[in-house]
């Protein structure tokens, strides 16, 4: 199992990037997450990356609470184990931290306006999770999925109560939420910012090409994508064929060769 990351800047965002990516795999999992920061928002780039080292530092502190009881949770069916059930524990000390780093820093929880995709998968048992808090683009094996709320995005903060009120309110939101995909056995997984769809030539969108920097398909005549082909090299291969984007491009993917 691979996983390859792009974070790219866009033509619209002279002075910074508001995209940011992350991952992290174990030999048990592997957690992915791209975040978008609203441009509508002063320093959205700001929120892009507290987003993103906060869910880094939860996403640590479970591997590091879990190393001495992974084994149990394996052996005793009676824990009822399930992917859902662990990311809810990573997602519930996400939002705690983010609350305390607004109450520490006396901000708004429209400062954390932003697209939130993340991604959990449990490689022992084939099997994860996708939540999507916002717009963005979904590659499952061999479905596309846009995630395009009409200028009115799913944020987290539109939610900001649900999310941090407590444990209770957090476990029925994340039950009854609707944006959210499980994965089961994945061959090509890609979660990624909606930056994707402002990629054009000559202001035209070829949807093929355009999902070619996802998927093992060819480019151009010359260059043949395989498993092995860096994500870097397909996108620089579409600059270079005159292609450009106007927003930032933040993505991950993972593919699985076997």
């Amino acid at each position: 199992m691979y996983i390859r990351s792009l974070l790219k800047k866009g033509n619209g965002h002279e002075l910074a990037c508001q995209d940011s990516v992350f991952t992290n795999e174990t030999e048990e999992f592997i957690f992915s997450a791209v975040f978008d920061g609203c441009s509508e928002v002063v320093d959205s780039h700001f929120a892009s990356n507290l987003l993103n080292k906060t869910f880094k530092y939860s996403v640590e502190e479970n591997i590091t609470n879990r190393k001495n009881e992974i084994n149990n949770f394996y052996l005793d069916e009676k824990n009822n184990y399930s992917i859902e059930k662990e990311s809810a524990k990573i997602l519930k000390s996400f939002f705690a931290k983010l609350n305390q780093v607004r109450e520490v820093l006396n901000l708004s929880s429209n400062d954390f306006a932003a697209t939130c995709i993340f991604l959990f998968y449990d490689k022992i048992f084939e099997e994860g999770v996708i939540y999507v808090f916002g717009d963005g683009v979904l590659l499952i094996n061999e479905e596309r999925i846009i995630i395009d709320h009409d200028n009115k995005p799913k944020y987290i903060t539109y939610y900001w109560k649900e999310l941090t009120e407590s444990k209770e309110s957090l476990d029925n939101f994340l039950i009854s939420y609707d944006q959210v995909w499980k994965l089961n056995k994945i061959k090509n997984v890609v979660i990624s910012t909606d930056g994707i769809l402002t990629f054009k030539n000559n202001n035209n969108i070829n949807e093929d090409i355009l999902y070619s920097i996802l998927e093992e398909t060819k480019i151009n005549d010359q260059e043949k994508i395989h498993q092995n082909f860096f994500l870097n090299k397909k996108y620089n291969i579409l600059l270079k064929d005159g292609w450009s984007h106007y927003d930032d491009i933040g993505l991950v993917r993972i593919y699985n060769n076997e």
